[in-house]
């Protein structure tokens, strides 16, 4: 249900996109470079919260062993 759901919002929103980056606000390099960065950014910051939790706390799980 949501993939349906997710394909016709991406049918809807991709030639809207094309659009302003064709002939509309987004045409302009100047416009367009703060919602670039911003999408490089927040990529940038779920790939750090992603390797901080699978890759450092998960390691600190497994080499802190309880000793009996």
């Amino acid at each position: 249900m949501n993939e349906g759901l997710m394909a016709i919002f991406f049918l809807l929103v991709g030639p809207e996109i094309e659009r302003e980056i064709y002939i509309g606000e987004l045409s302009n390099l100047k416009n367009a470079l703060l919602p670039v960065l911003a999408a490089i950014g927040s990529m940038a910051i779920l790939t750090l919260f992603y390797y901080l939790f699978n890759v450092c706390f998960l390691r600190s799980i497994r080499t802190n062993k309880v000793e009996e």
